[in-house]
């Protein structure tokens, strides 16, 4: 009786599982996946309103300038930004010292300024081995001042020793100036 029964409505009984599958597929597939579509859209709308409103500022370009002094006066606290050509070479010549690196030549060419500081270009030549020069640069990469290097050269001169040549640029203020 019952496979008589299945076998009178085979295609309605095969349509009504093939929608249930569909329907799961559905649930399972399709929702999940508006959902998360749904929550991007959200995001869009959200990140386009805020450029709407950076677009139509609330705040008088004064006022962001005295924010941006603000800004400016933090950052120079975390960096010794206001030097000389003479506090460059002295602290170079420290980091040199405390490195255990013996320099031959270290000077200083005429400072390059523009509106926002001045760059001290640095050159100096030094003897002693590959370490003490990485950690002479990595101090000074990480210490106080704001360093650029261009240029490492190193040779062996005739003795056999390991003699470089660097070219840097120290960042910075002039002292007595904004």
């Amino acid at each position: 009786m019952m496979s008589n029964f299945l076998l009178r409505f085979r295609y309605g009984v095969l349509s009504g599982v093939a929608l249930v599958l569909v329907f799961l597929i559905f649930v399972k597939g399709i929702v999940p996946l508006s959902s998360v579509l749904g929550n991007e859209f959200t995001q869009i709308v959200v990140e386009m309103q805020n450029l709407k409103n950076f677009s139509n500022p609330s705040l008088p370009s004064d006022s962001l300038m005295a924010h941006y002094r603000e800004l400016s006066k933090k950052i120079d606290t975390y960096t010794d930004s206001k030097i000389t050509p003479s506090e460059v070479l002295k602290k170079v010549l420290e980091t040199a010292q405390k490195n255990h690196l013996t320099l031959l030549d270290l000077s200083t060419r005429e400072a390059e300024r523009d509106g926002l500081g001045v760059e001290y270009p640095v050159s100096l030549k030094a003897k002693g081995g590959f370490y003490a020069l990485h950690l002479f640069v990595l101090d000074l990469e990480n210490g106080s001042l704001c360093v650029k290097v261009s240029l490492i050269r190193m040779e062996l001169d005739e003795a056999g020793n390991l003699q470089t040549s660097m070219e840097f640029s120290v960042f910075g203020h002039e002292k007595g100036g904004e």
